[in-house]
C-alpha cells in the first residue's frame, strides 16, 4: 500500500482511499452550523456550504464515491505529531471543530 491509499472501515465495508481531496484556493475558512436530526435526537447533520462545494467539484458527481475520516485526539502533542506525519506524506489535513453558539 503506497503512502496515498489508507484502508478504512466504514461499518460492514472497506475501503481504499486512493488520494485526499485538497484545496487550490488557500486558505479557504468556512463557519457552519450542525443541525438536529429527529430522527436521530441529536445534532448531527453538517451541511457543506457553497464555498466548500465550488472547491471541491467532486462533490456534485453522484457517480464519484467519497467518505471521510475524523481523526479526534485529546491533547496537542498527538495532533502536532499527526499533522507532521500527514504532511511528510504530502497531505494536507482540514482542521475541523465544534464551538458552543450562545443565544
Amino acid at each position: 500500500m503506497s503512502t496515498q491509499e489508507i484502508e478504512v472501515q466504514t461499518g460492514i465495508s472497506n475501503y481504499l482511499i486512493k488520494s485526499i481531496l485538497t484545496p487550490r484556493i488557500n486558505p479557504l475558512i468556512l463557519n457552519g452550523s450542525v443541525y438536529y436530526n429527529d430522527k436521530e435526537r441529536c445534532n448531527n447533520i453538517i451541511r457543506l456550504k457553497k464555498d466548500l462545494i465550488k472547491e471541491f467539484s467532486q462533490l456534485k458527481d453522484k457517480n464519484y464515491a467519497l467518505a471521510y475520516r475524523m481523526e479526534l485526539y485529546n491533547n496537542t502533542k498527538q495532533i502536532i505529531d499527526r499533522i507532521l506525519e500527514l504532511s511528510k506524506e504530502g497531505k494536507l489535513p482540514i482542521l475541523f471543530f465544534f464551538y458552543h453558539l450562545l443565544r
